[in-house]
């Protein structure tokens, strides 16, 4: 029997990131849908530090946490095996030293449904190693608008291809 389809698949490429996988994996857990609506997908690629067994003891805290271990890859490697097994209607890629500011996925996934994007950029902000905020890219003036593949591209990059 197939898995039961989830709203949100987040896939997690990890590769040595152990001083920040924790953050990330628990700002994704403080949202304000519910776990069985999203799974976040850990894929540990070839980490020679502990983020493994940081992920491993998460999952006893959350269940809705996947992990899969693979020998060294790659960071694009590991996201299509986190593809691989995702359930969910939509993918959220996160870097482990991101994070996601609480009780967001709501609104995120219901505008997504109102408009029935297969691409939805969100801002996001960079910050100081300090945590101050550097500067924020919010995507406000594109609100609305359906822009080719390569240009959204383009757009969720502040400009930028790299």
């Amino acid at each position: 029997m197939p898995p039961t389809m989830k709203k949100l698949s987040i896939i997690i490429p990890m590769y040595n990131v152990e001083p920040y996988v924790e953050k990330c994996i628990r700002s994704l857990e403080n949202q304000d849908i519910p776990q069985s609506d999203y799974e976040i997908i850990c894929v540990n690629d070839g980490s020679t530090d502990n983020c493994r067994e940081i992920t491993e003891t998460l999952q006893l805290e959350f269940p809705n946490i996947v992990l899969i271990n693979q020998e060294n890859q790659g960071v694009s490697m590991a996201r299509n095996n986190g593809i691989d097994r995702a359930t969910g209607k939509y993918l959220l890629f996160i870097d482990p030293d991101d994070y996601v500011e609480p009780n967001k996925f709501a609104s995120v996934l219901g505008s997504a449904d109102s408009i029935q994007s297969q691409v939805h950029l969100l801002g996001y902000s960079l910050l100081n190693e300090g945590g101050s905020l550097r500067k924020s890219i919010l995507n406000k003036n594109i609100k609305g608008i359906t822009y080719t593949g390569l240009d959204a591209y383009f757009i969720s990059r502040d400009g930028r291809y790299d």
